[in-house]
């Protein structure tokens, strides 16, 4: 049953059958809800409401009876909520279909291109108070189109999966869609607000749902997807007969091996950083180590390094030991999370895993100390066994990456450099 308000809204819209009730966008018109609210004396907004309410519940309808009582659709009586009475609502089973698939895509594309509203802060001279006010949306005609493409596409998608007989008929109402929306950008209207987006969008997703509503007719289902079973808790064994014998490869031969950690360790000053300096400007420019064959070749370097300048230290050391600087490249933070940091294992692994994928040409990465690269990690027991998770994790990374070049070694080294009390990466090679 409409409530009193409703039932006068609806009286006096009908009782001026000339009126025009709603606009181009399905919405109240404005010069309704001002008519209406002049002669029942109410504010616009409570009558600009109800006849949205009105429209929702099909209340023009001549065939609409308004002291019947309304049929919830989804909702439970808010007094059987409060008792504990509310019967549960069957709701009728979804048959997902390959058109279920294109419309969820689509909506889901349509709400990644809609940018994120932009906040400002206002001061509320009368509390005294600041407030959170968001700034007003407005797209242009080439940016509306651009955020209903997804929708339309869809559309068009949909329309030669019906059968012969009906196919015509469908692509018709698709074409009548798009031509109505060309007919809103046609227009004089230079720019659109978020509400009227809203309004279009919903139009077409309207359209969209009818659609997939008629395939699911005529399409096959797609069965759910089963959750792979959890696995039991317990061991897992494997018979030594079953494991495969691989010869170890070498960065330095049998010194630094290719797809494992490798520990630099010794006390302050000794020359840990100098060794893997020195390393690195060999691999550079393809030079032998002291006491063998380079067999990689001239490969390229990445550098970590937090505790020695650049400019005064790293660089000409690396020059003093004739490095080709080309080569090497010095890692200096991250543009994560919307902003610069520096680098942390703890959060940015799969970031280098991406970088020495994207670039196999780099065959060592020296991380030097790994104390100021835990991120929240503290130094603790603990410590080494994350640090060789982390690193194993990016030498397997390159480690797949590589086997897409034929041309370049397929596996990755890892040398830590290790002092008193602490854990330092000092190369890793893919």
């Amino acid at each position: 049953m409409l409530h009193q308000n409703d039932s006068a809204v609806l009286r006096a819209a009908k009782a001026k059958p000339d009126l025009v009730l709603w606009n181009q966008y399905g919405a109240p018109h404005p010069k309704a809800v001002k008519s209406i609210a002049e002669q029942l004396k109410r504010d616009e907004d409570s009558v600009y409401c109800a006849l949205k309410f009105l429209k929702s519940v099909d209340a023009f309808n001549p065939a609409f009876d308004p002291r019947k009582p309304l049929k919830p659709e989804g909702f439970c009586d808010l007094v059987d909520r409060l008792n504990g009475n509310a019967r549960p609502i069957d709701l009728p089973a979804v048959k997902k279909t390959s058109a279920s698939q294109i419309v969820d895509k689509a909506i889901t594309d349509h709400l990644t291109l809609i940018p994120q509203p932009e906040y400002e802060t206002v001061h509320c001279p009368e509390g005294g108070h600041d407030l959170l006010v968001g700034k007003p949306q407005n797209f242009t005609k080439v940016e509306l189109l651009a955020l209903v493409e997804p929708l339309t596409n869809a559309m068009r998608e949909l329309a030669p999966m019906f059968p012969d007989d009906s196919r015509v008929g469908w692509m018709n109402r698709v074409q009548a869609t798009t031509d109505h929306l060309q007919k809103i950008i046609d227009g004089h209207q230079l720019e659109f607000s978020f509400a009227q987006l809203n309004l279009i969008a919903g139009a077409v997703i309207k359209d969209l749902h009818t659609i997939e509503g008629e395939l699911q007719r005529h399409l096959p289902e797609i069965p759910p997807e089963t959750e792979p079973e959890k696995t039991k808790p317990g061991l897992r064994v494997l018979k030594s007969s079953e494991v495969q014998p691989e010869l170890i490869d070498w960065l330095w031969k049998d010194r630094i091996p290719l797809g494992k950690l490798t520990l630099f360790s010794g006390n302050p000053d000794v020359g840990k950083s100098l060794v893997s300096l020195d390393v690195a400007a060999r691999l550079s420019c393809g030079r032998d180590f002291p006491d063998g064959k380079n067999t990689l070749g001239a490969c390229d370097v990445l550098i970590l390094a937090a505790e020695d300048d650049p400019a005064d230290t790293i660089v000409p050391r690396l020059m003093t030991s004739g490095a080709d600087l080309d080569r090497i490249h010095l890692l200096t933070g991250t543009n994560a999370d919307k902003y610069q940091r520096g680098f942390a294992l703890d959060s940015d692994v799969q970031l280098l895993r991406e970088h020495l994928s994207q670039n196999p040409e780099i065959r060592l990465v020296i991380v030097d100390p790994i104390s100021n690269y835990l991120g929240s990690t503290e130094l603790n027991k603990e410590t080494e066994r994350f640090v060789n998770v982390s690193l194993l994790q990016v030498a397997h990374a390159a480690c797949l990456s590589q086997r897409q070049h034929t041309n370049l070694c397929s596996k990755l080294a890892v040398a830590l450099r290790c002092s008193v009390l602490k854990l330092f990466v000092c190369n890793v090679a893919p």
